[in-house]
């Protein structure tokens, strides 16, 4: 008796002792390679709505309650969860940092818990079009028992599992935009054009993102004003707004741009306004989605993918806005960007 007493006080000791070399924090490492334009799969990290739609971490709760932030997307955007299960908890999901096309970087909140989690997530495109997607989530550092309890956990299992939900959802999403004919995020086209006419407002000034867009609403404003008379609204197909930039110097910091429509007979002419031509040729494509303080990581991606491809961009560039800027938060807003390619 006394020696069976001596064992189980020994395997309790050894219990009771075992967290002291096990891992303090929880480490997950997979990677995926993806069947879809960078951008796309960028975009389904991005966006926290999007990422709620496959992630498979809350799989244990079918009844936990979540609650994204009013803009889903980029950096301070959250997902909150609620849940009765032990296996889920309640938390929180925030974009701490993130690079278009790049990389995101959360930081998830479990509560109950002093310390935070962290999940980083790697995006790299291959010479044929596809995505590899590297995840690393390392824990916050475990409590005492927990350690012991976490080796019955597989958490991998979970990222695993997210990733070849991803793998599914990715597909479906691409094969709707590409019958819907959208343009695709990340998606990179040659476009080409014949001379496209456009009356508008021209513009200089610096290099000053804020008194550019200011510039640009302005000239807008003068526009639609001038289709609108005290008696009627003239009646006019217009197209989208369009900024047409025929000059960027870095050098002296200015810039010379015109914010227009294309051009139609019957628009009332004032002297604010004038003609000018988009030149017929050939154009790099891309879809802008977020605020436009990030174009210029757009059009450099831009210029990464016609360096790879043996095309030389030229330094005049057209944008056509898909929303409105004034009614669109900054952070959901999507324009098609024309980068002229030198023959």
């Amino acid at each position: 008796m006394k020696q069976l007493s001596l064992f189980f006080a020994i395997l309790i000791a050894l219990l009771l002792l075992l967290p002291i070399v096990l891992p303090k924090t929880e480490i997950g490492e997979f990677e995926l390679e993806l069947d879809a334009p960078i951008g796309l799969v960028y975009e389904e990290f991005n966006n926290l709505k999007n990422f709620s739609q496959w992630e498979d971490f809350m799989e244990d709760d079918k009844d936990v309650k979540k609650e994204l932030s009013q803009n889903p997307r980029d950096i301070n955007a959250w997902l909150k969860w609620e849940s009765e299960s032990s296996s889920v908890g309640n938390g929180e999901i925030k974009i701490k940092d993130n690079q278009i096309n790049e990389f995101v970087e959360y930081e998830v909140v479990n509560e109950g818990w002093t310390e935070n989690g962290q999940l980083m997530v790697n995006f790299n495109a291959t010479n044929n079009a596809k995505t590899i997607v590297k995840i690393r989530y390392e824990s916050p550092k475990l409590p005492y028992f927990y350690r012991w309890y976490n080796l019955f956990k597989n958490e991998d299992a979970k990222l695993e599992s997210s990733l070849n939900k991803l793998d599914e959802y990715v597909k479906v999403e691409l094969e709707k935009q590409r019958k819907a004919g959208k343009l695709i995020v990340g998606e990179y086209r040659v476009f080409e054009t014949n001379t496209i006419p456009l009356i508008a407002v021209k513009n200089e000034s610096n290099l000053n993102e804020k008194t550019i867009t200011n510039k640009i609403e302005s000239s807008f404003e003068s526009i639609y004003e001038a289709l609108v008379s005290k008696d009627e609204i003239l009646h006019i197909d217009l197209g989208l707004p369009i900024v047409y930039f025929t000059n960027w110097d870095e050098k002296n910091k200015k810039a010379t741009y015109f914010s227009g429509i294309p051009f139609t007979e019957s628009f009332p002419m004032n002297r604010k306004f004038q003609k000018t031509n988009i030149p017929k040729g050939k154009y790099l494509l891309t879809l802008h989605i977020g605020p436009r303080s990030k174009k210029k990581t757009t059009i450099d991606l831009m210029k990464k993918y016609a360096k790879s491809h043996q095309m030389e961009l030229g330094t005049k560039y057209w944008e056509v806005f898909l929303n409105d800027p004034k009614e669109t938060d900054s952070l959901l807003l999507q324009s098609r960007l024309y980068v002229e390619i030198q023959p």
